[in-house]
C-alpha cells in the first residue's frame, strides 16, 4: 500500500497548524505531532518537521567545516532516522520541507557523507542514523526520501497549496505523484547538464564537417579542444554516476528509488545509459546487438576525442572517424539526449 510521509516546514510550526486545521475537517485529531489521514490506498502522514527533526544547516561548500555547526545536523540526523527507520516499503514516500530552499542531496547528503567519513566514535546513535538513512533510503526495494517546497511561509497561501495538490484531501494520488515527479526533475536537469557539457563541441565537429575540414579551421577546432577533449568523458561520467565525488545520488539510485528497479521500459534506458556511457571502461558485454552498437558508438566517441587531445599529430586520424558522412560524435550525443528523454517521459 502507497503512503505518503510529510515532515512540514523545519523553520516553524505555521504550516504545520494549516494542516492540522484541515485535517481537523476530516475528523483527525495530531497523535505525538502526527496526523494521519487515508483516502483509498494510500495513507498521508503529516508530521511536524519544527518540532519533530528541527532545522538542519547548509552544508559549507567553502572555507571547510565550522564545528559551531555540526551540533544541528547531528540532533537533526538522529531525530529523522528515529522517526523513519520502521519504514521499509518501495512505495513509501518520505517528503521534507527544509525550508529557504535546498534538496535532500544538497541539505542532507552532504551531511551524512561528512559523518560518515568523519566517524564519532562516542557517538553511536548517530552513526547508526547515518548508516541507517544510506543504506535504507533511495535504494533498490527502499522507501524514496526526497523534499518539497510550497515557496512561501504565509498560511493562506499553504492552505491553497495543500486544497491544489490533495483536491482537497480527496485525491492523495495527486500529491503521490507531485513528490514522487522529484525524479522527473533531476533527469531534466540532468540532461541539461550533459547537453551543456558535449554541445559545444558537437557544434565545432559539425562546422568541420560542413567546411569540409578546412585546414584553419581544423587547427581552430584542435587548439580550443587539445586540453580538455579527452576530460569530457569523465566530466559526464560524475555527473551520471557521481563516481569521483562521494555524492550518495547518482542516476541509477534515483531510478531505483522511484521505481524499485521493476520498471521495464526504464530499466531498458538504464541499460542503454550503460552502454552509451559507461561508468567505466570496462565492460561486461552482452549479445544484445542495439546494446553493443551504442558501446561501439561510446568506443569510437573516446577514441575521437583522446585523437583531438594528441592535436595536430592526430589531424588525418581525425578525419577518418567523418568518412563516408559519418559524424559518430553527433551519432552519439543525440543518443544519449533521446535516453533522457525517455526517462523524463517515464517519470512524469
Amino acid at each position: 500500500m502507497k503512503k505518503i510521509i510529510m515532515f512540514t516546514r523545519t523553520q516553524d510550526c505555521t504550516e504545520w497548524d494549516v494542516w492540522s486545521q484541515i485535517m481537523n475537517g476530516k475528523g483527525v485529531q495530531p497523535q505525538n505531532n502526527s496526523l494521519t489521514y487515508k483516502k483509498d490506498d494510500i495513507t498521508l502522514i503529516v508530521k511536524n518537521g519544527k518540532t519533530l527533526l528541527g532545522e538542519i544547516p547548509g552544508y559549507p561548500t567553502r572555507g571547510g567545516q565550522n564545528p559551531n555547526n555540526i551540533e544541528q545536523p547531528k540532533i537533526f540526523i538522529t531525530n529523522l532516522y528515529n522517526q523513519i527507520k520502521g519504514e521499509k516499503d518501495a512505495e513509501i514516500l518520505i517528503a521534507i520541507h527544509f525550508g529557504g530552499g535546498g534538496n535532500v542531496k544538497e541539505r542532507l547528503n552532504s551531511w551524512l557523507d561528512y559523518f560518515q567519513k568523519n566517524k564519532l566514535n562516542n557517538d553511536k546513535n548517530l552513526n547508526e542514523a547515518v548508516e541507517g538513512l544510506l543504506k535504507n533510503f533511495n535504494q533498490t526495494g527502499k522507501p524514496f526520501l526526497t523534499e518539497y517546497s510550497i515557496g512561501n511561509d504565509n498560511a493562506q497561501q499553504i492552505n491553497t497549496w495543500i486544497n491544489n495538490n490533495t483536491g482537497n484531501l480527496n485525491n492523495l494520488a495527486k500529491l503521490y505523484n507531485y513528490l514522487k515527479r522529484n525524479s522527473n526533475k533531476y533527469f531534466s536537469l540532468l540532461k541539461h547538464r550533459i547537453a551543456h557539457l558535449f554541445l559545444p563541441l558537437d557544434i565545432d565537429l559539425q562546422w568541420l564537417v560542413e567546411t569540409n575540414f578546412e585546414q584553419k579551421n581544423l587547427d581552430n577546432v584542435i587548439s580550443s579542444w587539445n586540453s580538455k577533449a579527452s576530460q569530457l568523458l569523465e566530466d559526464a561520467r560524475v555527473l551520471l554516476y557521481n563516481s569521483n565525488d562521494g555524492n550518495k545520488e547518482s542516476v541509477e539510485k534515483i531510478i531505483d528509488a522511484d521505481n524499485g528497479g521493476g520498471n521495464k521500459q526504464i530499466k531498458e534506458q538504464r541499460q542503454k545509459l550503460q552502454y552509451l556511457l559507461p561508468k567505466e571502461d570496462n565492460v561486461n558485454l552482452t549479445n544484445n546487438k542495439e546494446l553493443m552498437k551504442f558501446f561501439k558508438l561510446f568506443e569510437s566517441v573516446k577514441k575521437l576525442l583522446n585523437c583531438i587531445s594528441n592535436g595536430s599529430e592526430k589531424e588525418e586520424e581525425i578525419k577518418t572517424f567523418f568518412e563516408n558522412g559519418n559524424n559518430p560524435f553527433h551519432e552519439w550525443f543525440v543518443e544519449l539526449c533521446n535516453v533522457f528523454d525517455e526517462l523524463i517521459k517515464l517519470t512524469k
